[in-house]
């Protein structure tokens, strides 16, 4: 046994050993392929190469150096575009040893940490964690993976170094050749973190296609794109126009399950600008995008995220929009997204019957809005309708109101609404103040009105975390006037302290007495806010019932003590001394 225990241990020293040795000679040919060949001397070949194959002249800036491990490869810390402002950040260019040894310098791998485009205001962060792979028969470009920041990355102004949190979208894919001067790309679309808040999730069988077809002018390309992510599905096709000062899209269609889309983008090289103009048809805003429950899972409102989220500067008119029950015409949006943030410029609309103007902004990283909104002739009974409330109010209103709050994920979380409503030649549905004003004298009366109509309405609003205050109303009515202020409380309760004053004697229902007139009554009302015209007024708890019954000779007497007793309260005092003139005539 010990001698084959002798011959175990010698074959073992020896494959060490041979091990040992081809590592060595290994490692000693890199060295002198280190030393034999300089990086430096390959600068303008890797140039000229580079150059031919993205058709725009391109600079190494920096020094070159070899690395051994885990590949041969050469390195630049920086390599530029000048013409597209495109700078690469920490490029590795890997080669094959065999092809070395034959002194063949033919890439077999890209890498490249960040791509950035670069302009004389700013660096704005492309993409990071770029791998692109070659066919080594061909020497062209068969693979490439990439990855997406879910937020956009930033440059350090002081140290000029990009930093972002870790990136979670993958982008990876093949390139094919169909034709001399095509290019088919398939490629797939990847999470490869957690979701974050307030994010859409990407679909697993998130895929994409793009053919490219290379035109007679050689900055003029054609391509059509196809992405799918589960439910949802794009498709587009136009011209890329690639010069030394600008970078242009023109789009002939881009169609998604909610709009169709025609237009253009150009990328201003010298500032580092993007602006993009739209125009459509129709563009639709399905149920989900309002419905908490399902927007978390739900992919319909994907394109509609996108558009919102274009870089810099936008502008979109569309002919008509519908959303929540309701239809908008002739619609004109100006936004820019900036700094993380959603600047909505101006919006303009025709809506409920009228016109409505906006802006206001969203900040991505707090989910912090605020808006300021301007409405004319505005239909009060179909925005409410479109808000998710019964109708108690009619009329058409000049609106006046601004906002702000935040969300967290897709909770809203302390909001603060306040503003200006002013309405015309509308009605209430709250109560009928004829009806309750002739019952007191009549007792019982017969009519199907509930609404009181009104010439103008001045409303100021306060809503603070859904509970809804009116600090101030005032109201002209044939016949009376009403001021006074209200809240809508946490059980859906209308509460409203007024003062009526009466104008008239003469009512369709009935004729009041002259007492009435010139007065200021205090009222109140409390109400369901779901229900309509049983908002009951009692005149009687405030002394009004002394009034009209003092219009019955028998009954002065009687009204006279009434009227000694109401001397102690406080809501008639104002109103005794011209009573108690009257009952003596």
């Amino acid at each position: 046994m010990e001698p084959n225990n002798n011959m175990d241990k010698g074959l073992t020293s020896r494959i060490s050993n041979l091990l040992l040795i081809v590592f060595v000679v290994a490692i000693a040919l890199l060295s002198a392929i280190k030393l034999l060949f300089p990086a430096e001397d390959y600068r303008e070949q890797i140039t000229q190469h580079l150059t031919e194959h993205t058709g725009q002249p391109i600079e190494i800036v920096g020094s070159l150096e070899w690395y051994l491990s885990p590949f041969p490869s050469i390195f630049s810390s920086t390599v530029a575009a000048p013409e597209t402002g495109i700078s690469l950040q920490n490029v590795s260019i890997s080669f094959s040893l065999l092809d070395l040894i034959g002194l063949k310098l033919v890439p077999s791998q890209i890498e490249i940490e960040h791509i950035t485009s670069n302009s004389d205001i700013k660096s704005v962060p492309l993409i990071q964690q770029v791998i692109i792979g070659f066919d080594s028969s061909e020497v062209r470009p068969n693979t490439f993976e990439f990855m997406l920041d879910s937020h956009a990355s930033s440059l350090n102004k002081e140290h000029h170094q990009l930093s972002s949190s870790a990136p979670n979208l993958k982008i990876q894919g093949e390139v094919l050749y169909p034709d001399s001067g095509r290019y088919h790309i398939e490629g797939r679309l990847s999470n490869t973190g957690a979701t974050k808040q307030n994010q859409l999730p990407i679909p697993q069988d998130t895929n994409l296609q793009l053919d490219i077809t290379e035109s007679d002018n050689p900055h003029t390309h054609l391509f059509d794109l196809n992405l799918s992510a589960g439910e949802f599905s794009l498709f587009t096709n136009g011209i890329l126009k690639v010069t030394k000062q600008n970078v242009s899209i023109i789009l002939d269609k881009l169609e998604t399950p909610n709009m169709s889309l025609s237009g253009q983008s150009d990328w201003q090289r010298n500032n580092a600008l993007v602006h993009t103009t739209l125009q459509s048809k129709h563009i639709n805003v399905p149920a989900a995008c309002f419905e908490k429950s399902r927007l978390s899972s739900s992919t319909q409102c994907y394109d509609l995220a996108m558009l919102m989220m274009l870089p810099g500067k936008n502008s979109l008119q569309a002919n008509t929009l519908s959303a929540h029950k309701q239809s908008l015409k002739d619609i004109n949006l100006d936004w820019a997204v900036a700094d993380g943030e959603i600047i909505m410029q101006q919006a303009h609309a025709k809506a409920v019957g009228g016109t409505v103007n906006a802006e206001g902004r969203f900040t991505l990283a707090t989910n912090a809005w605020s808006f300021d909104l301007q409405g004319e002739n505005i239909m009060v009974e179909a925005l409410l309708q479109a808000a998710g409330h019964k109708p108690q109010l009619h009329g058409t209103a000049t609106i006046n109101i601004q906002g702000s709050g935040q969300f967290k994920g897709l909770q809203l979380l302390h909001h603060k609404i306040d503003g200006k409503v002013d309405i015309a030649n509308g009605k209430t549905s709250l109560f009928n103040l004829e009806k309750e004003l002739c019952s007191q004298v009549k007792g019982v009366v017969v009519t199907d009105v509930t609404s009181t109509p009104f010439k103008r309405l001045n409303i100021t609003i306060d809503e603070e975390n859904f509970h809804l205050k009116i600090p101030y109303f005032s109201s002209e009515l044939d016949g009376a006037t009403i001021n006074g202020q209200g809240e809508v409380t946490q059980d859906q309760t209308v509460d409203l302290v007024m003062n009526v004053k009466l104008d008239k004697e003469e009512w369709e229902l009935c004729k009041l007495p002259r007492a009435l007139t010139g007065i200021e009554w205090p009222l109140t009302c409390n109400k369901p806010v779901s229900t309509n015209g049983d908002c009951s007024i009692n005149f009687k708890q405030m002394g009004l019932s002394a009034l009209l019954l003092a219009d019955d000779p028998d009954l002065k007497d009687k009204t006279k003590q009434q009227v000694q007793a109401l001397k102690k309260s406080d809501k008639v005092k104002k109103v005794l001394s011209r009573f108690e003139k009257w009952l003596e005539e």
